[in-house]
């Protein structure tokens, strides 16, 4: 084994000296504190049989845990910018369907490995995102719309859930409660919210008026679009309030 200054022994031998001026070749530092990482369960004798040299010394960090096995922990700390994220949505209404299906049809045709199910699966999907960037076209999300039934209040409860959320990184039962209690808080005043907004709206409705009412029926049955082909402000209502 050679001895080494690096790696916490006393002496220096031939041995260490090529592993000193190979390290010194390289440009690369070494992490080693003096710490042991080895002992003898035979006479006792303590060593550092390893050296960690890396080139990224300002960032990175070693040591040695004392437990029976001796490990040794490195830790890089790295900052990495996240990926750009596309957030354009699909829009399926000017999507063009046969070619979709055409395309598709056309690229499944080229598989040949039908014995490996997880494969099979992949190559599929990858066939569906190759075409669907063909036929469907995007459009970018909006950030600006705003449902009808959110209040300052419950945008102010949203933003203490999501500061819940981001303590859960600490997991501890602390934590775990807080995150729990105000996201039952959250949606018990959403449904509250949704529930006056379902109310004041059907107060405005005409009671002689019963396409109205069968318009709002559509509306909950999904059917509305499908039916008339005409959008109307009672199309555009996202009405999901829990019923009680």
């Amino acid at each position: 084994m050679p001895k080494s200054l690096r790696g916490g022994s006393p002496l220096l031998d031939s041995n260490g000296n090529e592993v000193e001026d190979l390290l010194l070749d390289l440009n690369l530092s070494t992490l080693n504190t003096g710490e042991i990482t080895y002992l003898s369960k035979s006479n006792g004798a303590t060593s550092a049989i390893d050296i960690t040299a890396i080139d990224l010394q300002h960032i990175a960090e070693w040591r040695v845990v004392m437990s029976a096995i001796i490990p040794i922990i490195t830790i890089i700390n790295l900052e990495v910018e996240p990926a750009p994220q596309n957030n354009n949505s699909w829009n399926f209404r000017k999507a063009n369907w046969d070619k979709f299906t055409d395309d598709l049809d056309s690229y499944c045709s080229q598989i040949t490995d039908f014995n490996n199910l997880e494969i099979l699966v992949q190559s599929f999907n990858r066939g569906v995102q190759k075409v669907a960037k063909l036929s469907i076209p995007r459009r970018k999300r909006r950030n600006d719309w705003m449902p009808y039934w959110k209040d300052h209040n419950i945008d102010a409860l949203i933003h203490e859930r999501d500061s819940a959320c981001n303590d859960l990184e600490n997991n501890n039962v602390e934590n775990r409660r807080k995150f729990d209690d105000i996201c039952h808080k959250a949606e018990e005043e959403i449904a509250a919210c949704k529930r006056e907004k379902l109310a004041d709206f059907c107060g405005i409705l005409d009671p002689r008026k019963d396409s109205q009412h069968w318009n709002v029926i559509n509306v909950l049955n999904s059917r509305s679009t499908q039916v008339n082909n005409r959008p109307t402000s009672l199309f555009q209502m996202d009405i999901n309030a829990k019923m009680i």
